[in-house]
Order: C-alpha cells, then structure tokens, then sequence
C-alpha cells in the first residue's frame, strides 16, 4: 500500500496493461532472436526507456502529485519497437517516441488525451519525418509466425483478458475484411483474393493497430453502440483513403476519427461559455510551450548533428541522347500476349516478381 500511494497509476493485480506489456514484450524478443526483426536491442532499449522517462518527467513538471509509474509508457515504447521502421542508428528511435508522448500532454478534453500515443506517433512519423520513418514490412513476421500470432492475440483479448473492447475488435475485423473483399473483388484481374488477405493477417502494423492501438480503454468508448461506431468510422474512412494512397491508411483513418472527435469535443463545449474556454486554454498553455520548446530544441539538435550532411557535388551529369544517335528505341513488347491465358489475369503481378532460380540445400 506505501509503494501504490506513492506513484500514481501503479499497476494492481488484474490490470489489463501487464498482460498487454507481457504480449509485446513476448513478440518484441521473439522478434530479435527468431524472426529477424530490423530493429537493435539498443534501439528497442532506447526506445522504450525514452518512453518511460519523457512520459515521468512531463507527467511531473505539467501535472505535479506523486510520480508516474510509466507503465503506459512502456506498452507505447514495445508497441513502436515493433510496428516503426526506420534507419539504423537512434537518433531517429526518439522522433516517434516523442510525437507519442508529447500528444498525450497537448492533444487532450478536461484532462484526458484523445490519441492513443503509439497511433499519434506513427501516424505524425509518416505525415512528418520525410519519409525518413515508415512502418514495419509485414515480411519481418515471417508469415505463417503473423498468422498465429493474430490468432492467439485474438483469444487472448476475447475470453481471457478484461479489456472489454471485444465488440470493437470483432466488428472493426467484420467491417475491415468486409471492405477489403470489396477492394480485392475491384482489383481481382490485378492480384489474387488471398494476397489481399494473407497480407493483413501477417502485417505487423495491422496487428499492433487491432489489437493494441484502437482498443485502448484511455481513447476508446466503452459503450458497445460506440465501439461499433468506432469501428465503422475508421474503416470507412480507410476504404476512402484507399482510393488515393496504399500504405498506412488505417493509421490515417484512425487518426481522422481522432481528430474528428477532438474538434466535436471542443467545438460542443465552446457552447458552454467563452469563460470556460479560456480557463481550458490558460490551463493547456503551459503544456503547449514546453511540447513546442522541447520539439525546437529537438529539431535545432537535429539539424546540427546532420549539418555535415548535406548534398555532395557529383562529378558527373545525366544528358539525353536522342534515338537517332545511339540507334536505340523503344517500343511496346508483347510479353504480357505470350503468357498462359488461365493466367493472364494476374500476368502483371507474376512478372514484377522477377527471375530466380532454386535448388535444394547442399547442392554444388
């Protein structure tokens, strides 16, 4: 009892986030050992104990009361280990962290944050890191490994642990493989039904943001009627996105939603008085000034570390050379004509594939 009085949000038996943390742990160390994941143990480290420390320190310096135990922290520090993609080294390890936990101090309602962190991290890395951070490949799973991790989370978060979001998910999974039979029904002369579905199973970024990122009870609602609503939001906005991007769009649709609620938050309670709206912002403030203080000197640390750099002067050039000087021209070939008919409908998507050659192991 002394040891709970004395951090806040310390963790009671039952509490869903150990389990939780135990699962990402679990598939973060799976995922260094075994499935070859394209992350470091010291940029894990990094990652997560950044997580933990920037969430404890602004925590202390904008809420005051007794200490933040950073379990939250952790679970969004595992969640990016796995799910962000991005260039060796860790400098680039802190930039989604700090989008993350910075959110949950900015982007808040009377006092509770409106993004889940990870989702606000990924989702603000891809809009704004110039495409230098991406999410993880669904390869880096192995395949089949994805598959039955999906499965088991699945059990886990229906019958066995008490987060109470299972309406959620089911009908989020109802909704999304629903609109993504749709789109693979459209697109069914350019790659096979099962590719559309074996990809979604085995994507690392699907299965973080499932089961870990709109299920989370701080950003969620609880009544089921919400949480199918939820669910329906972000799934439509992502069938729209798919009309213009391919990648990343359940992070962008989940974020919309997000942002959607944030403005109707807001926006309904600037009916209750210009009064009350100014208490909030004088209390939001302080909050934003830090965030804004730590992300210039952040990014003036960055630029001063990539200073060096820069664009290097080459010392040569690209000239064009016309078709009647080097006797080369191009015309359309009639590959696609010369495959098997039974497969033409897939033709494209088998030749993008390329050449190879295989033989079994030991062979000279």
């Amino acid at each position: 009892m002394p040891v709970m009085r004395a951090w806040l949000h310390f963790p009671a038996r039952g509490d869903p986030r150990l389990a939780v943390a135990g699962i990402l742990a679990c598939y973060v160390l799976l995922g260094v050992t075994v499935l070859g994941f394209n992350r470091s143990p010291a940029q894990i480290l990094v990652t997560v104990g950044a997580a933990a420390l920037l969430d404890m320190a602004l925590h202390r310096v904008l809420r005051g009361g007794p200490t933040l135990f950073p379990l939250s922290a952790v679970i969004t520090g595992l969640s990016l280990s796995i799910i962000v993609n991005y260039a060796h080294g860790l400098a680039f390890a802190l930039v989604p962290v700090f989008l993350a936990i910075g959110s949950k101090y900015v982007f808040t309602f009377r006092g509770r944050h409106l993004y889940n962190p990870a989702l606000f991290g990924v989702a603000a890395s891809l809009l704004l890191a110039d495409g230098m951070v991406s999410d993880s490949p669904a390869y880096q799973w192995g395949g089949t490994y994805a598959a039955v991790a999906f499965v088991v989370t699945l059990g886990l978060f229906l019958f066995v642990l008490r987060v109470r979001r299972g309406v959620l998910i089911v009908s989020f999974l109802l909704f999304y493989f629903a609109a993504l039979a749709v789109r693979a029904w459209v697109m069914r002369w350019h790659m096979p039904y099962e590719t559309w579905f074996m990809g979604a199973l085995t994507s690392p970024a699907f299965y973080l943001f499932t089961f870990f990122m709109i299920t989370d009870p701080q950003t969620s609602p609880e009544s089921r009627r919400g949480q199918v609503l939820m669910a329906f939001c972000i799934v439509a906005i992502d069938f729209l996105l798919h009309l213009k991007f391919v990648l990343s769009t359940h992070f962008y649709a989940a974020f919309a939603c997000a942002s959607l609620r944030l403005a109707w938050l807001h926006g309904r309670a600037l009916l209750e008085g210009w009064g009350a709206t100014l208490a909030r912002l004088r209390y939001a403030a302080p909050r934003w000034t830090l965030v804004a203080a730590l992300s210039f000197a952040g990014l003036a640390t960055h630029r001063g570390i990539t200073a060096d750099e820069g664009d290097a002067e080459v010392a040569f050039r690209f000239a064009e050379i016309a078709p009647e000087a080097s006797g080369i021209r191009a015309r359309p070939g009639a590959v696609l004509e010369a495959v098997d008919p039974r497969i033409r409908h897939i033709a494209k998507w088998i030749l993008s594939v390329g050449d190879a050659v295989a033989g079994p192991r030991g062979c000279e």
